[in-house]
């Protein structure tokens, strides 16, 4: 809500997943997502040091973050390979939500409306269509 009523149009973030498992499921994560949530070339990001996802795939079905599930089902695409953390061990992904391709609509029921003015102090002008 503060993101459109400000006017961005991008959000960028970053989802982190353990290495707990030696990167078995957050290699799978990749190759299930790069087909179908991989952003356009001219978005693309490459990480200084890049996971080896190919080294550890294997036919396990991934386990996403319940937080990136959420923004790939709101339209987040992915930038591209996976950046590998040593300091916490983990991998990051990188990604890109075009605002102006989010339904208005379905943002506003998503988010209460009243905590949001409650805590910025800001009015944000749209309407729930609930």
């Amino acid at each position: 809500m503060y993101m459109i009523y400000h006017g961005y149009e991008y959000l960028m973030s970053c989802a982190s997943i353990t290495l707990a498992d030696g990167g078995t499921n957050a290699a799978n994560i990749y190759v299930q997502i790069l087909n179908t949530h991989l952003c356009p070339l001219h978005w693309r990001a490459f990480p200084l040091h890049p996971f080896p996802v190919h080294a550890q795939t294997s036919i396990d079905f991934p386990v996403r973050p319940s937080l990136m599930s959420e923004a790939m089902r709101r339209g987040s695409l992915l930038c591209g390979p996976p950046a590998w953390e040593p300091n916490f061990n983990t991998v990051d992904f990188l990604l890109f939500l075009p605002l102006r391709q989010r339904n208005l609509r379905t943002t506003t029921t998503d988010f209460e409306t009243d905590s949001y003015e409650q805590a910025t102090g800001c009015v944000s002008g749209l309407t729930s269509t609930a």
